[in-house]
């Protein structure tokens, strides 16, 4: 629990209040590869939760790479926003591989975008949970 600044605010609160939502906390590199044979390289992650409507609700925005445009998502507190950004970055693996037909792995630093090494292919269920 961080240190009082102000009644029933704590440091951590005040740093989750002020985070800008664009700024991912919590990132992962990634390489897809379409049905087509076509690779694409691409960072996924969240962001801190920030504070709206006066702290009555926190929003989280996921980054889907270039695929698609960031989205915020809602929660009634910080933790609830951190939950469900996640299990919507989840959705939207799980869409790109059971509905695309696409595969997913890790991208290695420094490797070329060429190689799909099986041994750093990403499965969404064991990193999810």
């Amino acid at each position: 629990m961080g240190k009082e600044v102000q009644s029933g605010m704590t440091i951590d609160d005040a740093a989750i209040k002020n985070k800008e939502p664009q700024v991912p906390i919590a990132k992962t590199d990634l390489v897809f590869l379409q049905p087509s044979g076509t690779k694409t390289n691409a960072t996924v992650g969240i962001s801190a939760p920030v504070s709206v409507d006066e702290g009555h609700s926190f929003q989280c925005r996921v980054f889907f790479g270039h695929f698609d445009e960031p989205k915020d998502i809602t929660g009634i507190d910080s933790l609830q926003a951190v939950c469900l950004a996640l299990i919507q970055l989840k959705r939207r693996l799980k869409a790109y591989e059971d509905e695309l037909g696409w595969k997913i792995y890790f991208a290695e630093e420094g490797s070329e975008l060429s190689l799909c090494d099986p041994e750093l292919e990403f499965s969404v269920d064991a990193h999810f949970g």
